[in-house]
């Protein structure tokens, strides 16, 4: 058995189930838990299973614990849950620092009940591996706890204080580290935490502003530290996928795919033929897109857009059978409703691959549920059936080009509001941050090197982020940040309003846990977004 904080060597485990009992899955307190779960377990892989939760009611001897076995379970004291309450507006994200512990142990493989130390187990296990084994859940932990969305870094210190101090703990637990040394891993977990962090946001920054190559050595920080996350591979395969649309031409981009972010600038502007001179590069750039997509999942082998940007990929080196097996094997694991997005790319393939009537269906579906670009698609593959050509593979290429011209070409950009330009995001602004810049973190890489700085107030975070030829500042709302912008932007308020204030989005990035970003660039402004609602939002600007 894994425990939180490895507690109560002494007692025994008979002795403990006889003095609470487990709270109804249908009590809000498991509910709540529950849902900080479900969305850390996704973190980890969407179809990956997870342990049983319980909460045993009237507790506080139990704290926190992962019980391995055939039918594994997570189980937490109702007073644990009622002393993450005390941390008021992190209440949410204190509960994911413990539960997100607690579930790293399980996707670590953490199995052997010896290693836990509880009477009556019958076995033992070292100080030193229950040492190894609480720094590895609480780094994991944090990490995968921040990917679905939950504010962990710096909290996980101040949570175990308060559980010692809740539960009245002696500094030295019968067979268990100090109170010291646990203390001890936790600060180092979190201060280990941080250049990740800023690494992964930064990453994410450089990408909404199509700088690839610098996103690309940011998230490659992350594997080189050893630690691997599906997103992260995910977003690398979806760089170099953008980087290799580039070097296309002709046929092979016609049509319109998922992974793009603005595809109809892109054929308006007529960027068909022009491609790359160097052929041996894009080839390279899409066998490391399909790899990364590969590496994704196999850490989740149901990881939707994985399966959708490895399908992608196939299609445009011409494998279309591979494009149409993936979605296949997508859709024999899936739980959910097949992704529109999927029958979309699926019937690309088909037209593609020659198959006009499975084609004709798929794209029917994929209009129907508002699929990515699915009108211009499915008016793409009717013309080119029309014509008696199939998309793909056309003797007279050039009589489609000029058609795919002409749709773009009648198709008026929305008018778009001419939205305020912030200059400050609480007590931060563009004046006042340049002489606060610290924790500088260098990125090295031969050609894009990124270094990271930070400025940090309660309310609000700067970034400096110093790239080969420019820097870009950012200005950034943190989660106690709770003023409104000129231009009417606060945090809380429905996502449904931006499109008022700032007009349709530029970049739309779905993220894990939820999140999602959305990119407005003629007001310099990105916001986060989760439920329906603004999470956060931050300016930048370049300064040279």
């Amino acid at each position: 058995m894994r425990v939180f904080l490895a507690l109560m060597a002494s007692l025994n485990y008979a002795a403990l189930s006889a003095v609470g009992q487990v709270l109804p899955a249908t009590h809000y307190k498991h509910k709540l838990a529950d849902q900080v779960c479900v969305r850390i377990a996704a973190a980890h892989g969407e179809g990956l299973n997870r342990p049983r939760l319980e909460i045993i009611s009237r507790q506080r001897v139990r704290i926190a614990r992962y019980r391995p076995g055939a039918a594994p379970v997570l189980q937490i004291d109702e007073a644990l849950f009622d002393v993450c309450r005390t941390f008021g507006r992190d209440s949410v994200n204190a509960l994911a620092c413990v539960l997100g512990h607690e579930l790293a142990h399980y996707y670590r493989r953490h199995n052997t009940v010896a290693a836990f130390g509880l009477a009556g187990d019958g076995q033992q296990t070292s100080l030193a591996e229950r040492q190894q084994w609480e720094a590895e859940a609480d780094a994991f932990g944090l990490l995968y706890g921040y990917l679905a969305g939950y504010d962990t870094y710096r909290l996980l210190p101040a949570v175990l204080q308060a559980v010692y101090k809740a539960y009245k703990l002696p500094d030295q637990l019968p067979g268990y580290l100090s109170r010291t040394e646990r203390m001890a891993i936790a600060q180092k977990a979190d201060a280990q935490f941080r250049p990740l962090q800023l690494a992964f946001e930064a990453g994410q920054w450089l990408w909404l502003l199509q700088r690839y190559n610098e996103a690309a050595v940011c998230f490659s920080y992350l594997l080189q530290q050893q630690y691997p996350a599906k997103e992260v591979y995910n977003n690398l395969g979806v760089i170099r996928l953008m980087q290799a649309l580039e070097g296309l031409n002709g046929p092979s981009i016609a049509y319109a795919y998922p992974f793009e972010w603005d595809a109809g600038s892109r054929l308006r502007l007529g960027s068909l033929r022009s491609g790359s001179d160097n052929q041996a590069l894009v080839t390279q750039q899409l066998r490391q897109a399909g790899d990364y997509f590969k590496h994704a999942l196999q850490l989740d082998p149901a990881y939707t857009a994985a399966s959708i940007n490895l399908a992608c990929t196939y299609s445009l080196q011409g494998n279309q059978e591979g494009a149409i097996g993936t979605l296949n094997e997508l859709e024999t694991l899936t739980q959910k409703a097949f992704p529109a997005n999927a029958v979309l790319v699926k019937a690309i393939a088909c037209a593609r691959n020659q198959q006009p009537d499975k084609a004709a269906d798929y794209f029917r579906q994929a209009v129907a549920t508002g699929a990515y670009q699915a009108g211009y698609n499915q008016a793409l593959f009717e013309k080119s059936r029309s014509a008696g050509l199939l998309a793909g593979l056309l003797p007279n290429w050039s009589a489609l080009e000029s058609w795919i011209r002409d749709f773009w070409g009648g198709v008026t950009p929305t008018a778009q509001p001419a939205p305020v330009r912030e200059t400050a995001v609480g007590p931060l602004t563009w004046g006042n941050v340049s002489p606060q810049w610290k924790q500088p973190l260098l990125l090295p890489d031969a050609s894009h090197p990124v270094k990271i700085s930070i400025a940090e107030t309660s309310q609000a975070i700067g970034w400096r982020l110093e790239l080969s030829d420019q820097v870009l500042e950012v200005l950034q709302t943190l989660r106690a940040y709770q003023g409104q912008a000129r231009s009417g932007i606060r945090v809380g308020m429905a996502a449904s309003r931006l499109k008022q204030l700032y007009g349709s989005p530029t970049v739309v990035y779905q993220a894990a846990g939820g999140r999602q970003y959305q990119y407005f660039k003629s007001a310099a402004l990105v916001t986060e977004l989760q439920e329906g609602r603004v999470k956060g939002w931050s300016i930048h600007r370049y300064t040279y």
